[in-house]
């Protein structure tokens, strides 16, 4: 099988356009770029979200986008959303650096940043881009061969075309490296967020479920969250297969939280989790 193109040209970039790419709000936003565009930073994904499929490039930009998702203030995440191709040639003009370029012969593209999210801070909406990029691509300390060194200079300069845009719409504009992310709270979150409880259970079952559980971690004292599933179990409480998802569902909705950035163990003590007695009252009531 022939390799897709991942070239940028004139008609890929107005195809692009035609096809409404960076428009669009909410279920109906297109990224710019999509996974089978370009060639990836490291692992690419596409996740189911917000009624839409989100197109992340690299294993960083997805640890970026579940912090987003976990984030109560986030109330939109656009990915690949590109620059307006006319303001990032005249930025780099007046830098006077080259404006990345793709294609033979090669053309200027469009650029993007990574994410733009909108927050709800204080009852008003504010706008950040970012960029992601591992700290081997931005620390010239870093660099080890002339070629190294060569590609960090450029890929700042295209950092800095991106930051004098959005400084120009003021919006606020930010990195994100290895050392603001963490695997382990990417899979955290994707494990709370990924639950699927049994839909064969009786109606009112797992609410009752995460009520149990949501009182027995309140009072679980020294005990570790499988002993706790246990003591469930014995008691005909709750079934100690169920107690994992009542847990997920219980952190999904708020209702009790623990360390991100520490890997989910039932072996874990109960003490390691915090309850949140409103959040539950709603969730019951939802």
């Amino acid at each position: 099988m022939a390799k897709r193109k991942r070239t940028q040209t004139l008609a890929i970039m107005e195809n692009r356009q035609r096809q409404g790419r960076g428009r669009g709000d909410g279920p109906d936003y297109k990224p710019w770029l999509y996974v089978h565009d370009v060639a990836s930073r490291g692992r690419s994904s596409r996740i189911a979200s917000g009624g839409r499929v989100v197109h992340t490039l690299s294993d960083w930009e997805t640890a970026a986008f579940r912090d987003f998702q976990w984030d109560p203030t986030v109330v939109e995440v656009k990915e690949q959303f590109p620059l307006v191709l006319e303001d990032t040639l005249r930025i780099a003009a007046e830098m006077k650096v080259r404006h990345p370029s793709d294609g033979r012969p090669r053309e200027p593209i469009v650029m993007t940043s990574d994410f733009l999210v909108t927050r709800m801070v204080n009852g008003r909406l504010e706008h950040t881009a970012y960029a992601v990029k591992e700290n081997g691509a931005l620390d010239l300390s870093l660099a080890r061969t002339r070629g190294q060194m060569v590609s960090i200079r450029r890929t700042r300069q295209k950092l800095e075309i991106e930051r004098r845009y959005w400084l120009e719409r003021e919006v606020r504009w930010d990195w994100l490296t290895e050392d603001h992310l963490s695997k382990v709270r990417k899979a955290n979150i994707e494990w709370v967020l990924g639950v699927k409880p049994d839909p064969e259970r009786p109606a009112g079952y797992w609410e009752r479920a995460m009520g149990a559980v949501h009182e027995a971690i309140a009072n679980g004292g020294s005990l570790t969250m499988d002993q706790l599933a246990r003591e469930l179990d014995v008691a005909g409480t709750l079934p100690r297969r169920d107690f994992p998802s009542a847990v997920r569902l219980l952190c999904a909705k708020r209702a009790m939280a623990f360390d991100m950035d520490r890997a989910f163990a039932l072996s874990r003590p109960v003490s390691d989790f915090a309850v949140c007695v409103e959040a539950q009252a709603e969730a019951e009531a939802a």
